[in-house]
């Protein structure tokens, strides 16, 4: 199928050119020669003669641009749904390419939400990996505050894939729009991945409850390998207060699943007072909850 439509991009490209400028036709002619008798026309002589258009025809080039909303249409409503997805897929990241603006208000225009999302997360995936922050900024700018945060989270997570202190950067310069626990997903994520990292950076913060929430996060993603680190952290990192005892709640979760005495032995390391209480007792509904 992709083949196909590449080969008639190709005839139709051609076509147009050589009309307008004489000299692309010993350029990008494909001779009978080239191919077996009987094949059809190779993939890669297609790629040459449409990179050939690409660079003599200049503005030609652009009368041949497909109509990409009709064409992503026409394969969303195919009954062949052998090869639709990566049909789709690289005909969205063609679209992307060109119209990222045009391809993403195509996608926010579908009125099947779950079509709207599928569409949505393969536009912006492209989109990411040519631009982040003009995908990122799109995503901003979304009204309902649900699409908003699912569509900001995709693309900061892909950023944080290529480099995340960039991402984490770019979800504090959207504060107003990641205020919603976005950023602490964040650097959860990226604690799972380099906890070293993840944790060097939020010491470098200025002290205050920002700091702390963020620290509680990356605790709670090192407390599902490393319990007792990650309780240290807690106790020695993180200020007292009601953020500190919702992260040694978490940990203490997470920890008691596979050492519990171990954590109730931590437990006794806190001071006797409302904090160790309340922790006490969210221990000990765990552990009974288990028995």
């Amino acid at each position: 199928m992709v083949s196909l439509a590449l080969c008639s991009l190709a005839v139709l490209v051609e076509r147009i050119v050589v009309s307008k400028t004489q000299s692309i036709s010993t350029q990008t002619e494909i001779t009978p020669e080239e191919n077996e008798p009987g094949s059809s026309v190779r993939p890669e002589l297609i790629g040459a003669s449409i990179e050939a258009n690409r660079a003599f025809a200049g503005d030609a080039f652009q009368d041949t641009v497909p109509n990409f909303a009709d064409e992503v249409e026409k394969i969303l409503n195919s009954e062949d749904s052998s090869e639709r997805d990566q049909v789709l897929t690289k005909l969205l990241q063609e679209w992307v390419a060109r119209d990222p603006l045009a391809a993403a208000s195509f996608a926010q225009g579908i009125e099947s939400p779950e079509l709207r999302e599928k569409i949505r997360h393969l536009v912006l995936h492209a989109w990411t990996a040519l631009d982040p922050s003009a995908a990122l900024s799109w995503a901003a700018e979304l009204t309902l505050p649900f699409e908003r945060q699912t569509t900001m989270g995709q693309v900061l997570t892909q950023m944080l894939e290529r480099d995340p202190q960039v991402a984490v950067q770019a979800a504090i310069s959207h504060f107003d729009e990641t205020k919603n626990g976005l950023l602490e997903q964040l650097m959860q994520q990226w604690a799972a991945q380099d906890f070293s990292a993840a944790h060097d950076w939020i010491t470098q913060q200025a002290p205050g409850e920002q700091r702390d929430e963020l620290m509680a996060h990356i605790a709670f993603a090192q407390s599902r390998t490393a319990p007792a680190d990650a309780a240290r952290l807690v106790a020695e990192e993180i200020s007292p207060g009601d953020t500190q005892v919702e992260a040694a709640i978490w940990v203490l979760n997470q920890w008691v699943l596979s050492d519990p005495e171990g954590a109730s032995a931590w437990l006794k390391q806190f001071p006797k007072g409302a904090i160790h209480d309340r922790v006490q007792r969210e221990l000990s509904r765990y552990i009974n909850s288990d028995q």
